[in-house]
């Protein structure tokens, strides 16, 4: 992957709506793989913002799937969709997901 340029940092950083924190919440993240197998994998967040969040994911997801975060810390759901996904060479890629709609309080912070 090519290293950004400054003007596509800028502009990625543009379009976030909110502020991330890196906070480790852990999740339950339920949704069907790329394959259209379902699967329920214990994770937790590596940022968060009010409208998402960046996860580790080792399921195979696609940017635009729909996935259930569970906050195992409050037992609370958030339906969000993939926005990208990002290979680490590691088991994870880096997942980021938008909530799709109001999730005030979600991360419990």
């Amino acid at each position: 992957m090519a290293p950004q340029t400054e003007l596509e940092t800028q502009e990625s950083a543009d379009r976030r709506r909110s502020d991330r924190v890196f906070v480790p919440v852990p999740l339950v993240v339920s949704g069907q793989a790329e394959d259209g197998t379902a699967f329920e994998e214990e994770t937790h967040t590596l940022r968060v913002n009010e409208t998402g969040a960046l996860i580790g994911l080792a399921a195979h997801v696609a940017v635009g799937q729909r996935l259930t975060l569970r906050n195992r810390k409050s037992d609370r759901a958030q339906a969000c969709h993939v926005a990208n996904v990002s290979p680490t060479g590691q088991r994870k890629a880096e997942v980021g997901v938008e909530f799709t709609g109001a999730a005030p309080g979600f991360w419990g912070a």
